[in-house]
């Protein structure tokens, strides 16, 4: 959904009383709120103005039928007009199994890592 810049595919997989966890800048807010700031960048990536991706490596995943923690570090990537960037962010995640799939109840950015980090990280999941 990041790299077709579909809002409504990444919001769908996004709790309504969701809650964003920002460990960088030491504030905490409902999801919704961070998705609202997000949007912007969907729609740029959507007309073609921006390009983006994010993927995801896991140090630890825990979880059950219906619940799951995980924790790891994502790496946003994005092109403006020639100009690239890459976030390597260490996070932790709380999702919840409903009826239309996997949602997440809790993001917990916790701070910025490097290439380094991301690197040893296991690729395979």
């Amino acid at each position: 959904s990041v790299k077709k810049g579909d809002f409504e595919g990444y919001q769908a997989a996004c709790h309504s009383l969701g809650v964003l966890v920002n460990g960088i800048s030491k504030k905490s807010y409902p999801l919704a709120q961070a998705l609202a700031k997000w949007r912007q960048g969907f729609d740029d990536t959507k007309s073609g103005n921006m390009k983006a991706s994010v993927q995801f490596r896991f140090s630890q995943r825990v979880g059950d039928a219906t619940t799951a923690h995980e924790t790891g570090m994502f790496l946003y990537r994005s092109e403006v007009d020639g100009k690239k960037s890459a976030d390597y962010i260490h996070f932790e995640a709380l999702l919840q199994k409903t009826e239309t799939g996997w949602k997440i109840l809790m993001e917990y950015q916790k701070s910025k890592g490097t290439k380094a980090e991301w690197d040893a990280l296991d690729q395979t999941e």
